[in-house]
């Protein structure tokens, strides 16, 4: 069986919402990057009932720069102590929370998540209510741990992993994915052109996005040939099955709440 790419799911789903907004029956009639392998291509040409073409291509906004070189060992190694039995304490909700890029380089991060898991065993019901700071002191480094606890009576008890003090780079974030992906739909051989800017993540409201985008704007002189562009929030279509839609450019956020 073939499954689809999450590049093209996310395309369709925003072309039925496009058209129930809009009044246009816009459908998919090419992928270009599929078929122009060694080229710069959109991801897909869509065309209404009356031949009009629109170019779109999908991008993943990282919350900062280099996200995903913390992120992917962070999730891999120290999210599974949300599902591990041994740390809950009923009636107590506890966040732990690591700062961004505090982990030191040469670091095993299994050793850490054992050595994380013992501590927290030993001090779980010491910690108080609230929200307080901690030094766990692994090997040669001393790691700061923020811990969020919380009463909640009759609850099973649960364990939140966290990330805090994300670097506030916003603009940084949204000038590469401008830079790599403008030109592909300049690019296309589309009457208009559309960037999909996927949000998975919490941080930056929508409002923070369109602000940011209208001051690059005047240094991305091809952005005047992209018609549109739009957010798609995805941070809970896995696990709540909803996608969200909103214009950020040229378009105000007229209409949306923030």
């Amino acid at each position: 069986m073939i499954v689809e790419k999450r590049d093209i799911k996310l395309v369709k789903f925003f072309l039925n919402y496009y058209n129930e907004r809009l009044g246009h029956q816009y459908s998919i009639t090419s992928q270009p990057d599929k078929v122009e392998r060694n080229k710069e291509a959109v991801e897909a040409i869509a065309t209404d009932e009356n031949g009009h073409t629109l170019a779109i291509e999908h991008t993943l906004m990282q919350p900062f720069v280099d996200d995903k070189a913390d992120t992917q060992p962070f999730l891999k190694t120290l999210g599974p102590l949300e599902k591990d039995g041994e740390l809950v304490v009923p009636d107590y909700s506890f966040t732990i929370s690591i700062p961004v890029g505090a982990i030191s380089k040469g670091i095993k991060w299994p050793e850490l998540k054992l050595e994380i898991k013992r501590w927290f065993q030993l001090e779980k019901t010491s910690f108080p209510l609230g929200r307080s700071t901690h030094n766990f002191v692994h090997l040669k480094f001393a790691l700061p741990v923020t811990i969020e606890k919380h009463y909640l009576p009759g609850d099973k008890g649960s364990i939140f992993i966290a990330r805090s003090d994300m670097p506030d780079n916003l603009t940084d974030v949204l000038k590469k994915a401008l830079s790599d992906k403008v030109l592909k739909l300049v690019a296309a051989s589309a009457q208009n052109r559309i960037l999909l800017l996927e949000k998975d993540s919490p941080p930056h409201g929508y409002t923070e996005i369109a602000k940011n985008i209208e001051g690059l704007s005047v240094s991305f002189i091809d952005l005047k040939m992209v018609d549109q562009i739009w957010v798609v929030n995805t941070v809970v279509w896995e696990s709540e099955n909803n996608i969200w839609f909103i214009p950020v450019w040229p378009e105000s956020l007229r209409g949306y709440p923030i």
